[in-house]
């Protein structure tokens, strides 16, 4: 699991780095909670785990285990991260 850390921790810094509020929980398995740019409402937890089509470490949607991709591949992540927060968001406020 200290791949999955380590992979966990490259996407929170990157995530701060845009402006999302991050915290890893260092359980077992490790989690990643990210919160929304100006809203604590919005929020996801996410995790690392192998991907058992190609063998690769993979982010997952802890909540939905949906696969968000390669864990070697951080910008897409965060890209990937912001448009599910914004979406979110903009459902939030047409409500």
């Amino acid at each position: 699991m200290a791949d999955a850390r380590k992979s966990l921790e490259e996407l929170g810094g990157a995530l701060t780095d845009a402006g999302f509020k991050v915290r890893l929980a260092v359980d077992d398995p490790p989690l990643l909670h990210v919160e929304g740019i100006g809203s604590a409402e919005l929020c996801e937890q996410i995790g690392c785990r192998l991907n058992p089509l190609d063998g690769e470490l993979w982010f997952q949607w802890s909540a939905l285990e949906v696969f968000l991709g390669r864990a070697s591949d951080v910008p897409s992540g965060v890209e990937r991260v912001k448009y599910v927060l914004q979406a979110r968001a903009d459902e939030k406020s047409a409500d």
